[in-house]
């Protein structure tokens, strides 16, 4: 062990006999002037200045143990607030979702019935009229349903029924309930299907879903007279689907964040076709529930081509595995708040090292 410095053993003397305490406002900055200073006391070495520099990283680790603490306990307390308030605006959407389609319901059965003659005969301008007011029922009916799954895919109580599905009989009826839509464009729906395409267990109607979306959204942005098709394939484990149409295509850097829940490519060109921005964020939480994928390839000017993969061994839990889909990007937001909260947080537990530091 090595020597004490002098200064150290006097103030051991002075603690054994008294005189430290009679000293006691002497400070470490008056031990170091000449002035108060005993000529008989030599001047403080470097271990003495240690002390003072203990002192002072002590002081600042005890501040910032406090800070964090209390920015730990504001944040906690946010969250619970935050988790109420999104409670509240879940419970919102799905009571008002449901209480919307029931008269929507009415309201284009009644429509229907007027344009079959049930009610009366139409003239030509009161059939043109109640098409409009049919084509915007069946618009806002869909909108409806997106924000009814919105508060679905949110809460994880999407439900599923998985059944055998014949693939080419499921895209037939898919186009079968498009073509009406492509008719208003003059537009064609054609389907290539590669033989001996094996069936599949899903949920059918959750699939005719996202392809009904996929071919609703390249007829909105494909020109009039044009042609989209369906290309559909076996690869190793999985059935591909290729929706391809010769739009306006989609630029490089918005093609992954079409997906993200409210997001449109060209949102003031967008807003004119009608959506708001659910329908690619639904059909990817259906189809990564499933098991498979969905991306674009696209070029514009040229046209887009969507594609998305099944795979072929049936999924199991597919509502368990739906609940797995981090579809808003929760946890990338929990990340950014986390880091954010470090940031502004004043590490307190870092390593000591008082040695040459300066003060």
């Amino acid at each position: 062990m090595r020597d004490e410095p002098e200064v150290v053993k006097i103030l051991r003397e002075e603690e054994r006999t008294g005189k430290l305490y009679q000293k006691s406002s002497t400070t470490c900055k008056e031990l170091n002037s000449n002035e108060n200073t005993p000529d008989t006391i030599p001047a403080p070495s470097n271990d003495y200045k240690e002390i003072n520099v203990t002192a002072s990283i002590l002081s600042r680790r005890k501040q910032s143990m406090e800070q964090h603490e209390s920015c730990q306990k504001t944040t906690e307390e946010q969250i619970i607030q935050l988790k109420k308030l999104d409670k509240i605006k879940s419970n919102f959407l799905s009571v008002t979702s449901h209480e919307l389609r029931t008269p929507m319901s009415v309201i284009k059965g009644y429509i229907q019935m007027m344009l079959k003659g049930n009610l009366g005969t139409i003239s030509n301008e009161q059939k043109k009229a109640l098409d409009i007011v049919l084509r915007n029922s069946n618009r806002l009916d869909a909108l409806i349903q997106d924000i009814l799954d919105i508060s679905r895919l949110e809460s994880g109580t999407m439900k599923f029924i998985p059944e055998r599905t014949n693939v080419k009989n499921m895209v037939e009826q898919t186009i079968e309930t498009m073509q009406s839509i492509a008719d208003i464009k003059n537009i064609k729906i054609s389907t290539s299907l590669e033989e001996n395409t094996p069936d599949l267990i899903i949920d059918q109607e959750r699939v005719k879903q996202v392809i009904v979306n996929l071919l609703n959204n390249a007829i909105k942005f494909s020109c009039e007279g044009s042609i989209i098709t369906i290309f559909v394939r076996k690869t190793k484990d999985y059935v591909l689907f290729e929706i391809q149409d010769f739009g306006r295509g989609i630029p490089k850097d918005k093609q992954d964040k079409i997906f993200e829940i409210f997001y449109q490519a060209d949102s003031e060109r967008d807003r004119k076709f009608g959506g708001v921005g659910l329908g690619l964020a639904i059909s990817r939480g259906i189809i990564l529930a499933h098991g498979g994928n969905i991306w674009v390839e696209s070029e514009p000017g040229k046209g887009s081509t969507f594609r998305l993969t099944l795979p072929i061994a049936p999924v199991q839990d597919l509502e368990g595995k739906f609940r797995e889909v981090d579809i808003f990007k929760l946890k990338d937001t929990q990340r950014a708040m986390e880091n954010d909260l470090r940031d502004k947080t004043v590490v307190w537990n870092e390593p000591f090292e008082g040695r040459g530091e300066k003060e």
